[in-house]
């Protein structure tokens, strides 16, 4: 059987690696020897009257202990993580905290040579989160943060033997992006062989087993270097999921080959006779029905609706806001569930400039009627036990 690798990676293996100039802790000892341009741009966030104002505006204690066990956890490659981790925060804080939003968008505009009037709202969240993150970095890390870091280089520094095939390879060596991308996994190579042909025989038969091991229905964009897709994976599955996945033809980001081996993923997850009982695909979208029996808009809707049976939640579905003058002034509003007195919202198309200012209003709509309830972004999926600690069942 032809094959090629699931990612070629000679490019990375020919360029030095070591551990990013940013994570060097400049605030204790701002002439370290390796201070440079990329220095000088690092000091600049953290020094610049608008690094200062989002420090002071958004930085919580925690952030400091995030930093250490992300050091301690990933070491060089933290960064993704922690901006990760902080984006979801962040944007909570500016629909919660307008006067904050108001107070940062000067000093964005003057730090960033951008015309108030022009900015548009995602690209400045987006920018706001990365300088957060470079900011905090700049303040917070320490020498003790920067040990963990060389630790952790230190412990990864050997050439290691692939979990799924075999072959040696560095850990290192491997660019920061497919690091993040596997969500810190450590015992794959990524150079492993995959099909360049599938025999749909034998990917009928995995399919089932590959959702069964996932615990969820993987969307189509699934990649063992898609971190939405990573994160949500049992850890003690990881190999066999990645062996799964590798069968299954997919390279890299892409899953090409199951496309035009079956049209797309939700043909061969019906071909595969997993959701010819539970998915139904509209003009609109795809409509599942979760193990409650209710009817979702899109698979993360579903894996929330299962994870709150399965937990024992009791829910309404759709269940209608109260009248608003402004905000819900037919009443035709309705929140994803209601449960426990809480209103529970997913927002899975954060980033979107329309679908964002509908956030904020059905935000505003729950604050002015004093409602209590939970906001779920993408990111959330991975914490729903955090989320949902304080409800009771």
């Amino acid at each position: 059987m032809e094959t090629k690798k699931y990612f070629d990676l000679d490019y990375y293996k020919g360029q030095q690696t070591g551990i990013p100039l940013t994570l060097y802790p400049l605030k204790l000892e701002p002439h370290y020897k390796y201070k440079g341009d990329v220095m000088d741009y690092h000091i600049n966030y953290g020094e610049s009257k608008f690094g200062k104002l989002i420090y002071s505006k958004l930085h919580i204690e925690d952030d400091y202990y995030l930093l250490f066990n992300y050091a301690k956890q990933h070491g060089r490659y933290l960064e993704k993580f922690l901006f990760r981790d902080l984006s979801y925060r962040i944007r909570r804080q500016l629909l919660d905290n307008k006067n904050c939003f108001e107070e940062i968008i000067p000093a964005y505009s003057e730090f960033f040579h951008k015309d108030i009037d022009n900015i548009v709202y995602k690209h400045f969240v987006s920018d706001l989160i990365f300088s957060f993150v470079k900011v905090s970095i700049y303040h917070l890390l320490d020498f003790k943060i920067f040990d963990e870091i060389l630790r952790f280089d230190e412990k990864y520094s050997e050439v290691r033997k692939c979990s799924i095939c075999g072959n040696t390879f560095n850990l290192l060596k491997h660019p920061d992006w497919m690091y993040y991308g596997s969500n810190g996994n450590t015992t794959i190579c990524f150079e492993c062989p995959v099909p360049t042909a599938l025999d749909k025989t034998v990917v009928n038969e995995l399919i089932p087993v590959f959702v069964s091991k996932c615990g969820f229905i993987p969307e189509s964009n699934f990649s063992l270097l898609n971190n939405t897709f990573t994160s949500k994976v049992p850890q003690h599955n990881w190999i066999e999921i990645a062996r799964i996945v590798m069968q299954m033809g997919v390279s890299g980001y892409y899953n090409e080959l199951i496309k035009q081996t079956y049209g797309s993923w939700f043909k061969a997850l019906v071909e595969a006779k997993v959701l010819d009982q539970g998915i139904l695909k509209t003009s609109r979208g795809v409509r599942c029905i979760a193990k409650s029996g209710n009817e979702c808009n899109s698979l993360d809707e579903m894996f929330i609706d299962n994870w709150l049976f399965e937990n024992g939640f009791d829910m309404i579905k759709e269940p209608r806001y109260p009248i608003h003058e402004k905000f819900n002034p037919k009443g035709l509003r309705r929140a994803d569930w209601l449960v426990s007195g809480y209103y529970i919202e997913y927002f899975g198309l954060a980033g979107d400039e329309k679908y964002d200012q509908k956030t904020i209003e059905k935000i505003e709509l729950l604050k002015e009627l004093n409602l209590n309830y939970i906001a779920l972004f993408k990111e959330d999926l991975k914490y729903l036990a955090l989320k949902f600690e304080d409800i009771k069942k």
